[in-house]
């Protein structure tokens, strides 16, 4: 089974695609594997590459020198990518998860 994945967009502004194409073309090729399989595989990857964060949200790692987060929900079938940020800490901070919850309400 295939899904689907959107990106969350403001008026005028992409972030997220923004985000992967100021990434160098090592750590895109990476994002973009990690994409694929949650674009065919769905939640079904599991760990290391998924990991639920709320009720909601949960997180697509990207694992590497540079370890990337990409928060997203799921709704019928669609995935919806919320935020992308580099990870510096064991926990994931509490400023990019309310970047998140704050896009969720938007779509």
């Amino acid at each position: 089974m295939s899904y689907e994945i959107n990106f969350y967009d403001e008026i005028g502004s992409d972030p997220i695609v923004k985000f992967i194409k100021k990434c160098d073309h090592g750590l895109q090729a990476k994002i973009l594997k990690e994409l694929d399989l949650l674009e065919n595989y769905g939640l079904k990857i599991g760990m290391p590459h998924l990991k639920k964060i709320t009720k909601d949200l949960y997180e697509l790692r990207v694992l590497g020198k540079v370890n990337i987060r990409l928060i997203f929900t799921y709704k019928k079938e669609n995935f919806y990518i919320l935020h992308i940020f580099k990870k510096k800490s064991n926990k994931t901070p509490i400023r990019e998860l309310n970047v998140a919850i704050n896009r969720l309400t938007n779509i």
